[in-house]
């Protein structure tokens, strides 16, 4: 299992795979950092997010958690 982290320079275009979710998301920070455009994480069930989608899917699970439940 990989996440795929995509991201274009110059029309060029560049691939890395990262095992963690935790990688990816550092890796498409740092891409996005040092310029480069059209950054994305391609999950290993093959959705593709932006770096921020990425983030907000990341944080879901804990978000539900934290919700109060209806009485």
């Amino acid at each position: 299992m990989y996440f795929l982290v995509n991201a274009t320079r110059d029309a060029r275009g560049f691939s890395f795979e990262r095992r963690s979710m935790t990688e990816a998301l550092e890796k498409a920070l740092a891409l996005l950092a040092s310029g480069m455009s059209d950054v994305s994480i391609t999950h290993p069930d093959g959705r593709r997010s932006s770096a921020a989608g990425f983030l907000a899917d990341c944080a879901a699970p804990a978000v539900r958690q934290e919700r109060p439940r209806a009485a």
